[in-house]
């Protein structure tokens, strides 16, 4: 009973959000990148960036409230640089982490051991851990875990083993999910912000399609979840995570006043540069065998 009142509460959310998952493992084994598969599901059109908040909205804006968006000019002016994809750190998409399985989608749901197997070859491979809102040339390797939605095996599966193997990992929280069955809550975020191993960032307040929303429901949705989610962890929010990797101009227009790093869940292409606002992410699946994970990282 348990595992059928979580998969009803996953619902519509959860089944936009494993739709573009999907698209990404197909596309490990077809002909077309995970970018083009996207594309042709929801069009991704770029739009320049403007460099700062205009100014009039800047002398709106109070202290407070720029401490909360985390807008600081200087690392602003740093994201915005276009960092080359063969010296950047290695992005890894996770979403559960757990030996059983709920809902249709069990490609989600990687196992405890597999998981602590992958942390202990990162650890063998002497990885370097970033936070999402760290991401920068490194001189050797390094990694960034990141894990979706804020499901509660996060913290009752995840949370012990990157104690263990002093690991670090960015857990992007759908704020309005956050409290439910199957989530996080306010005092495990707390709990786990103040250790010191995970930071969070933003997967919106409703896990909407960003690239079907209006101007005023795009900022909404991007200024409100960095809000509650700041006033969770009392520190600024500078990364986000596109639900289902849905954008489009309008949103990329808007998003770099609010975050400096935005992560895709499309697959990282050899050699293609990167810009902040669409990381690209490889997908960890439930079966990808160790080899593969080791292609990933190396």
């Amino acid at each position: 009973m348990k595992n059928k009142t979580k998969a009803k509460t996953c619902g519509s959310r959860c089944l936009l959000l494993l739709l573009g998952v999907l698209l990404c493992m197909f596309s490990s084994c077809a002909s077309s990148t995970a970018s083009e598969i996207l594309t042709m599901a929801m069009p991704q059109v770029c739009a320049p960036m403007t460099e700062s908040l205009p100014s009039e909205t800047m002398t709106a804006l109070s202290a407070e409230d720029l401490t909360i968006r985390g807008y600081y000019q200087g690392t602003r002016a740093a994201a915005r640089e276009i960092l080359p994809g063969d010296q950047a750190p290695r992005v890894l998409m996770y979403h559960l982490v757990r030996d059983d399985t709920y809902g249709p989608f069990g490609g989600l749901f990687v196992r405890v051991a597999d998981m602590e197997q992958q942390l202990q070859m990162l650890q063998e491979l002497g990885c370097t851990y970033l936070f999402a809102d760290e991401y920068q040339n490194t001189a050797g390797r390094s990694v960034m875990l990141t894990f979706d939605d804020g499901y509660d095996d996060n913290y009752t599966n995840l949370f012990p083993l990157l104690i263990k193997y002093d690991a670090r990992a960015t857990i992007f929280l759908v704020t309005d999910l956050i409290g439910t069955p199957g989530y996080l809550t306010v005092e495990q975020i707390r709990e786990m912000a103040d250790s010191g191993y995970v930071r969070f960032g933003s997967h919106t307040l409703s896990h909407s399609l960003l690239a079907t929303l209006s101007e005023e429901a795009v900022r909404h949705e991007l200024a409100e979840s960095q809000k509650i989610i700041s006033q969770w962890v009392g520190s600024p929010v500078r990364s986000l995570a596109y639900p289902t990797g849905s954008y489009n101009d309008l949103t990329l227009s808007c998003v770099m006043e609010y975050y400096d790093y935005c992560y895709t869940v499309n697959t990282p292409i050899p050699g293609q540069k990167v810009s902040p606002d669409r990381i690209p992410r490889y997908y960890i699946a439930r079966d990808l065998s160790m080899d593969a994970f080791r292609s990933y990282v190396r």
